[in-house]
């Protein structure tokens, strides 16, 4: 009877809500993506959108370009915001891109050039 009565008493006067505490330290989040005029480094081709960091179009005017990549030959000379080298392993890479075909979709666009000095975000 006791039990009746604390359960009558319980909903009768209403009860507090406790929500739980989450600790938003130990949350797996998404990595922040850079900027694309920091980018540099090591560049893994993703042939679906849906796992690249980044969606790119290739421009093939240097002047609609938000950057001006140079492809470099070896790792080590990749410190330089716009050189990039492309690898075959995803798991070397330090960012992925997919090519759009289509502007619009894009999250930047880019053009290749051939000098190693152009490189980085043109000053506009």
């Amino acid at each position: 009877m006791k039990i009746i009565t604390l359960l009558f008493l319980f909903f009768l006067f209403g009860a507090t809500t406790i929500s739980p505490q989450v600790d938003n330290s130990t949350m797996v989040s998404s990595p922040q993506l850079k900027d694309p005029c920091e980018l540099s480094g090591l560049v893994y081709v993703e042939t679906s959108s849906s796992f690249a960091d980044y969606r790119v179009y290739v421009e093939s005017v240097e002047g609609f370009a938000d950057l001006w990549v140079y492809a470099e030959n070896h790792p080590g000379f990749v410190r330089k915001p716009g050189h990039w080298q492309f690898t075959d392993a995803r798991g070397l890479a330090d960012f992925t891109i997919y090519l759009e075909t289509q502007k619009g979709f894009a999250d930047f666009s880019l053009f290749y050039t051939p000098i190693s000095g152009l490189a980085g975000c043109p000053k506009r």
